[in-house]
């Protein structure tokens, strides 16, 4: 059963739009060393943005833990905290 993650992030400075984010997340994310199946990104307001993972299932969630506290970490040191986090089964869409 596909796992989703949903996690809100604090910002020091405002959160780039456009081109400035992906620039930005581009410096962060290492194109395929996470196996996720959609991962969405959107800004709440100034100085907050929120993510949207959908794992294959909990097991591939669990087994990528200790890469997402690096992933934190690393996010930390760039001045974005995370607040928020839930999780839990998906249970459909439209």
């Amino acid at each position: 059963m596909k796992w989703v993650v949903i996690t809100k992030y604090r910002h020091k400075q405002q959160v780039p739009e456009g081109e400035n984010w992906f620039n930005f997340i581009s410096e962060i994310i290492r194109p395929g060393a996470y196996d996720v199946d959609q991962l969405f990104w959107f800004k709440v307001d100034n100085f907050h943005h929120r993510s949207i993972t959908v794992y294959p299932d909990r097991e591939t969630f669990e087994k990528m833990k200790e890469d997402l506290l690096i992933y934190r970490e690393e996010m930390k040191s760039a001045g974005i905290e995370l607040v928020e986090m839930e999780e839990g089964p998906f249970l459909g869409g439209v």
